[in-house]
């Protein structure tokens, strides 16, 4: 999961850098072309300090991101001052309009329109000083327009944005909690095998004891954890019950059945048939086993997390070949899911980018842990560490 965002945030790293970059050029060429497009108008020759204020607005663009406030306000000034020196107010007006975009969008709402129109009535007031040809109301107008229509849609797109990432965020809950559900359901299986189990063999015992004494206390002991037992049971059912009257598929189409603890803890046969019919060559590599004293849980969580790689292998890489390591040690397992990368274009499929997440649950909920590597043109690996008897305590 790491890499992942790791990898999306470079990205986006990169992008941001190339419109800021795009968005400095821009500004730079606008502000020259209308420089000399005014040259007729100006007292005597364009001088390098013309120059210099339209190069300094413009770059100051590259850091509106981290210093959001202290750009806006030098491109101010330094527009004051192309006008107060050029006479052209169009020189730094993209730059200007580009650095309130910036401040709405940063979510400073208390600073943006207020400053939007005092900059464009103290603009106004500049230019119209400057220059006594030009119309009052009608240079307001340009200047508010300058203004207030990027904050105006700053707004707009942060609003977006934000109504984006809470939609991200509840529906990554949701699939979180989802997870949670089922690997309830999975410990379910696996408590209520002990249970039944625990049932079966007290009352068997109470029913062999060579006592028949009703008020003999090893029959009674047994016949308590007997009733226990399977008074548990029941509650047991009936609280999963209404898990599962809650517990819908990722696409919310259809109840997802209970799955028992895998019969044979080292057989992967079935996983190896799902993935062939996804196309993907899968082999399955074990060293060791798993000890007979191993928590149901734990053999539950491998059997899962590997269904949930190899499921994410097909839907984000498609018919690679893939494997499955198991290393056991003296405490714990190594599960180690592997894929390799596909010169062909992934498969587009719909995910919610959770599955990782979902993993990483089954693993924490038995002591252990998860973690994804990234194995560039290699491919991909996700990596679980599992202890056969859950947490240490």
């Amino acid at each position: 999961m790491t890499s992942i965002l790791t990898t999306a945030s470079t990205d986006t790293s990169q992008r941001q850098r190339l419109l800021d970059f795009g968005l400095v050029a821009a500004a730079v060429a606008t502000g020259v072309i209308a420089l000399f497009g005014d040259i007729e108008e100006q007292v005597g020759n364009i001088e390098a300090i013309d120059i210099a204020i339209i190069f300094a607005a413009s770059i100051a663009l590259w850091w509106r991101r981290t210093y959001v406030v202290a750009v806006a306000v030098a491109v101010v000034a330094l527009r004051v001052a192309s006008i107060s020196i050029t006479g052209t107010e169009i020189a730094t007006a993209l730059a200007m309009a580009v650095a309130f975009f910036t401040l709405a969008t940063s979510g400073q709402r208390q600073w943006s329109y207020p400053a939007a129109i005092a900059t464009a009535v103290g603009m106004t007031i500049l230019i119209t000083s400057v220059d006594s040809g030009e119309s009052f109301p009608q240079e307001l107008l340009a200047e508010l327009a300058i203004t207030l229509l990027p904050v105006t849609y700053g707004e707009v797109v942060r609003g977006r944005a934000q109504r984006l990432a809470s939609a991200i965020d509840a529906e990554s809950q949701l699939r979180v909690q989802a997870e949670r559900i089922r690997i309830a359901r999975d410990l379910h299986d696996v408590v209520a095998h002990g249970l039944t189990s625990i049932a079966v063999q007290s009352g068997t015992a109470a029913y062999n004891h060579p006592s028949d004494d009703p008020n003999d206390p090893t029959r009674q002991a047994l016949e308590r954890i007997n009733e226990v037992g399977k008074r548990s049971l029941e509650e047991l059912r009936v609280m999963v019950g209404v898990l599962r009257s809650t517990d819908m598929d990722p696409e919310g189409l259809a109840e997802a059945p209970l799955r028992p603890t895998p019969t044979d803890p080292d057989n992967f046969d079935d996983l190896i048939a799902s993935a062939s019919l996804a196309g993907i060559s899968l082999t399955v590599d074990i060293s060791g086993s798993f000890p007979s004293d191993t928590n149901g849980a734990t053999i539950v969580a491998a059997h899962r997390i590997a269904q949930e790689a190899i499921t994410n292998v097909a839907r984000h890489a498609g018919p690679v070949p893939a494997s499955v390591t198991l290393i056991h040690d003296s405490d714990r397992v190594d599960l180690r899911i592997t894929n390799s990368t596909s010169s062909q274009a992934a498969p587009t499929v719909a995910s919610s980018g959770v599955g990782i997440l979902g993993m990483r649950e089954r693993a924490e909920s038995t002591g252990g842990s998860l973690t994804t590597i990234s194995l560039g043109a290699d491919g991909f690996e996700v990596r679980a560490l599992l202890p056969y008897r859950g947490p240490s305590v």
